[in-house]
């Protein structure tokens, strides 16, 4: 999948997709669903607070890391089934 994500989502088109996101945040944080490793939360997070929710254990970590836990909200659940709230699976 990580390979196909560049192709089926070009800066041309994540670009302006995430700088609307962040107009409809305004002055409240953005929640990204299948976060994976931060290719739309991490751009938007210098201007707009993001959490972003992952289910993957591997890819959650690297978005830690990537980020650091001051600049993205990581949490690690399934989105199915994740109430707000609550952090962990």
């Amino acid at each position: 999948m990580t390979r196909l994500a560049p192709a089926c989502w070009p800066p041309r088109v994540l670009g302006p997709t995430g700088d609307r996101l962040a107009q409809l945040a305004s002055d409240s944080r953005a929640q990204e669903f299948a976060a994976g490793a931060g290719r739309v939360a991490i751009p938007r997070s210098p201007g707009v607070p993001v959490a972003g929710i992952e289910l993957s254990g591997p890819v959650t970590e690297q978005l830690r890391t990537k980020t650091g836990e001051t600049s993205i909200l990581v949490i690690a659940a399934d989105m199915a089934t994740w109430t707000p709230g609550r952090d962990v699976i």
